[in-house]
């Protein structure tokens, strides 16, 4: 059964044309120095920033994840933000075993 809704609802759900997607990633970090470590999580949000990105994240002694999406309200992350995740995450030393996901709605 489709709802109709209307647009101003649409937006405020998030839905249909207003749906924001993003994408997961995760892998693993090998460094036994924190202040390594601590250096790794601040180029990336610093990486993010500048490519208008956010992301929620975690990360353990071994392994980091999270959710990235767009910093802009009602955009969506792109394949070219995938792609440039995925080289940077690629060609930092401490960082193996690369995931990226695939854009899935964000609200959902």
């Amino acid at each position: 059964m489709v709802k109709k809704r209307s647009r101003r609802l649409r937006k405020k759900l998030y839905v249909d044309e207003f749906a924001v997607e993003g994408f997961e990633f995760s892998c693993s970090v090998s460094t036994a120095k924190q202040s390594d470590y601590d250096k790794l999580l601040d180029d990336f949000v610093e990486f993010l920033e500048g490519n208008d990105l956010i992301a929620g994240a975690g990360a353990g002694s071994s392994s980091f994840d999270g959710f990235i999406m767009s910093d802009f309200r009602y955009q969506s992350a792109t394949d070219d933000d995938r792609k440039l995740v995925n080289k940077w995450l690629s060609e930092h030393p401490l960082i193996s075993n690369i995931s990226i996901g695939v854009l899935v709605d964000a609200n959902s």
